[in-house]
């Protein structure tokens, strides 16, 4: 190896550990990574909690002369949009031959840097006793976990945790994707035992979907009662001082679906930390299309979500003469609809209420057109919406 060679060798051990011990008459840097609030998963990846007990950890060694200096720097992986990197840099001058890292850092600047982002850190030690200097790198993969002030209701979040046996609060990270409110949940996070590994709930067209296995029953239990109602509207209207009557070709229910959405998007709502029910399986998307369906589209307005939540009312007001009968196991609702003028189609504004109170609303469902923020296209298990009498008394 030489005598340069061997003065300066050295082993810069793994991450908590490495393969063989250092060489002495060497600097080196021994152990380094971060400790108190992490764990190691199969992959090697780190599992930090940054609202825990969190600082970084590490030896250096010299066997020839006092270390000179010691500097550390964070750099977080997410570039911003100006393209410069976010650091955080710290240097000492132990003049000692043993130094532990962590005197560079203290708490609180490590946890003021570290925030959630989605390709995580690298960190680089840099040590010089003068002669010599060594370097070691790592990287560190935030997976922050879930907290109870991430739920919008203390009520939603209680329904969630049944669903799961109070191990809803998982370990998760950023991706970047669904305008980056997308996450990940950690793979060997218990939350995830949860998550059937096969589709089983079959909708009304017989594709099937994923849900939480505690909800499966209701989630099947609402698509098979889809399958046994019918609607049968009579348009009543005037026509040159006429009035008029156009009886609407009666309808399954089942085919006034267009689409359902869901159940699992692991995700944040807007631009803000409140968890997604989508997350958890336990809510469902029907008939979304902005086009055929603008009054089933949620807006940050809350001018505008009170816009259609009125829209809604404005033709469930119009519904009188609510009739049911059944035959072979299929209910047919029947009503009239006031309208000004000859329509053939069911209004757009009807066809989530139907759905939802004629089929959904049986299996404990809620529905997100009477959320504060109208949101049509919305059933869930676990946010409690009241129904208003003004709707529920037209249900025969």
């Amino acid at each position: 190896m030489g005598l340069v060679g061997a003065k300066i060798s050295a082993v810069i051990w793994k991450i908590f550990g490495g393969e063989n011990p250092p060489n002495k008459d060497a600097l080196v840097i021994i152990k380094h990574g971060f400790a108190n609030g992490l764990f190691k998963d199969k992959d090697n990846n780190l599992w930090v909690n940054i609202e825990g007990n969190l600082e970084i950890e590490g030896e250096i060694k010299s066997e020839i002369s006092n270390i000179t200096e010691v500097k550390i720097k964070l750099t977080n992986k997410d570039k911003p949009a100006n393209d410069k990197e976010r650091t955080i840099e710290k240097t000492a001058a132990p003049n000692t031959q043993n130094y532990s890292i962590k005197d560079l850092y203290n708490l609180k600047e490590i946890k003021d840097f570290l925030v959630e982002n989605k390709d995580g850190y690298d960190y680089e030690i840099t040590a010089t006793n003068g002669t010599e200097t060594k370097n070691a790198t790592g990287t560190i993969t935030l997976w922050v976990q879930l907290k109870d002030s991430n739920f919008s209701k203390a009520s939603t979040r209680n329904k969630i945790s049944g669903y799961f046996e109070s191990k809803h609060l998982f370990y998760y990270k950023l991706n970047g994707k669904v305008n980056n409110r997308g996450i990940d949940i950690h793979s060997d996070d218990e939350f995830r035992t949860y998550i059937p590994s096969a589709n089983n709930v079959t909708l009304p067209n017989g594709n099937k979907i994923k849900v939480p296995t505690l909800a499966k029953d209701k989630f099947q239990e609402a698509f098979d009662r889809i399958k046994k109602v019918k609607i049968k509207i009579n348009v009543s209207y005037e026509e040159d001082g006429v009035d008029k009557v156009n009886p609407i070709s009666e309808r399954a229910l089942s085919d006034l679906i267009s689409n359902i959405d869901g159940a699992w998007v692991h995700r944040f709502i807007g631009t803000g930390r409140n968890i997604s029910v989508h997350t958890y399986g336990l809510a469902m998307d029907i008939n979304t299309s902005a086009t055929d369906y603008p009054v089933n589209q949620q807006s940050s307005s809350a001018k505008i979500n009170k816009e259609t939540r009125k829209k809604i009312d404005d033709a469930v007001e119009q519904l009188c003469d609510g009739k049911v009968s059944e035959s072979n196991d299929i209910k047919t609702y029947s009503f009239t609809y006031k309208a000004e003028e000859k329509l053939d189609e069911i209004p757009k504004e009807l066809v989530n209420f139907f759905l939802y109170h004629l089929a959904i609303k049986a299996s404990d469902f809620y529905w997100g057109a009477y959320f504060d923020a109208t949101d049509a296209m919305h059933y869930s298990l676990v946010e409690v919406a009241e129904i208003p009498e003004s709707h529920s008394g037209k249900i025969p």
